[in-house]
Parts: structure tokens; C-alpha cells; sequence
């Protein structure tokens, strides 16, 4: 085991096969992208209060304040008047997995082989281009995934999940107000399972897709660019429902009051 407490601006240069990332901060900003070796580059530009403590176990690097634990991170409260604050940059292997949990910091997670699991209270959540499977637990922070190939997973209660082109082999989202916006290019079947109470909901699907299609809204406003995929009315029910193509996809959603849109879009 290594281990370091840092206080102030430090850069770290780890030498040990490192396998796993774990950052869990307060405040400020968490960067973790893909390094040019087996080890780890740690660059922490600023702190305020409490320090990090650094360690190597087996391969995984941890960068934490000591008493945010993962399990209660999104219940997590400051002492009065106190303030945290870190800005931290991870270089790690490419196919490492990581986990960030973070309350009021902004995270980004690039180019990644490995899968990826965030937790945030209130803080910006970006990944981008990375190929494992994406957990992503957020308050009222906003999740935007660009180019992301593996299985999706997202949960939030106001904020915004939106997913550019993305190639995943499936995607489960859930929300409460916020909304969802899916601009899939996956190259084989898809499965899609989106709930919403008064968030919107849009998919975008490439105009070839497969898909067997079931979205109820209560009263939200629905519509299709699909041919095959039919609306109904009925008082408390509005549904889209059909078939696509050859129907091995699957579109699963559910909404109390959000507005739905399937949308088509032309086949790179």
C-alpha cells in the first residue's frame, strides 16, 4: 500500500499498475482521462480545507476526503460554515474502470475502456468517449454522455440527462422533472427503458432502426417520425405503440405529464 496526504498544490507521479480510479470530493472539479502508462499522473491545483488522502491498494488509486463515503455521498452535508474545495486531474490507463462521486463538483470522465460510475448532488456530469458500462446517480446536476459505446444507466431528480451520439447496446433512464434526450446511432438492436413523471422525453433513432415500440404518457403530448408506430387517446392514457423495421429493438417508456418524441434520423 502507498499512501500520501495532500494539503496543498501537488502533482504525483505514480509508478504502480494501476487498474481503478476512486475520486470523491466536495466541491470544485474532477477531471480523470486516459495517460500514456501503467500508472497514474495526480494533479491536484487547489485545496481548501480539509486534505486528500491518497493511497494505491492492489492497483486502485483513491483520491478522497476521508469522510465522504460513497454509500451516503448523496445525502452528504457541510458543517456550518465550512468550505471544501479541490480541483483534481487523473491520467490513468485507458482501460482502467473508475468511480467519482462528487456533491457540488463538476466531473468529467474521458476516453475510458473501463465501466464508469458517478454519484453527484448538484454538479455537472460529462463523459466522453468512453466504452465500458455508464452508472450515473445524480440530484439535480445535469449529465451530458458524447460517444458513449457501452450499456447505459442513468438516474436523476431534476436534472437534465442528455446522451449524443451514443452507440450503446442498451439504455435505462429515470427521472423525475428533468428531461431526456437521446441521440442513439447504436449499429445493432437497441433496448431503451425511460421513465419520466413530468420530465420530456426524446429519442432519436436512425431511420433503419428495428424496434418494438411502447411509450404511455398520462397527458403528455406525444408524437412519431416512424412509420408503423400508431397514437392513441384515451382519457389518461396517451400511447405510442408498433413496430419498426424488423422489431429487434425495444423502446420502453413510461410519463405521467412529460412531452415524447420519437425522432428519426439518416444512417451514417
Amino acid at each position: 500500500m502507498s499512501e500520501w496526504t495532500v494539503r496543498e498544490r501537488t502533482v504525483l507521479e505514480l509508478n504502480e499498475v494501476i487498474t481503478a480510479v476512486d475520486v470523491r470530493v466536495v466541491s470544485g472539479r474532477v477531471d480523470v482521462v486516459p495517460g500514456d502508462s501503467e500508472g497514474a499522473h495526480v494533479q491536484v491545483t487547489e485545496i481548501e480545507g480539509p486534505p486528500l488522502r491518497v493511497t494505491v491498494v492492489d492497483g486502485r488509486l483513491t483520491i478522497a476526503h476521508e469522510d465522504l463515503q460513497w454509500s451516503s455521498l448523496l445525502g452528504f452535508r457541510l458543517r456550518s460554515r465550512e468550505r471544501r474545495r479541490a480541483v483534481v486531474s487523473v491520467a490513468v490507463p485507458r482501460v482502467c474502470s473508475a468511480q467519482v462521486g462528487v456533491v457540488t463538483a463538476d466531473a468529467i470522465v474521458a476516453g475510458l475502456g473501463g465501466n464508469v460510475t458517478v454519484r453527484c448532488v448538484s454538479g455537472d456530469v460529462t463523459l466522453d468517449g468512453t466504452s465500458g458500462e455508464v452508472h450515473v446517480q445524480t440530484v439535480s446536476g445535469d449529465v451530458e454522455l458524447r460517444g458513449v459505446a457501452g450499456a447505459i444507466s442513468l438516474t436523476t431528480v431534476s436534472g437534465g440527462m442528455t446522451v449524443v451520439d451514443g452507440r450503446p447496446p442498451s439504455v435505462q433512464a429515470k427521472s423525475v422533472s428533468g428531461d431526456v434526450t437521446l441521440d442513439l446511432h447504436s449499429t445493432g438492436a437497441v433496448v431503451v427503458d425511460v421513465t419520466t413523471v413530468s420530465g420530456d422525453l426524446t429519442v432519436r433513432l436512425p431511420a433503419s432502426t428495428g424496434l418494438d415500440v411502447d411509450v404511455v404518457s398520462a397527458s403528455g403530448e406525444m408524437a412519431s417520425a416512424f412509420d408503423g408506430i400508431e397514437l392513441s387517446k384515451r382519457p389518461g392514457a396517451h400511447r405510442l405503440s408498433g413496430r419498426v423495421g424488423d422489431g429487434s429493438g425495444r423502446l420502453r417508456g413510461r410519463s405521467v405529464s412529460g412531452r415524447v418524441a420519437l425522432l428519426a434520423s439518416r444512417q451514417r
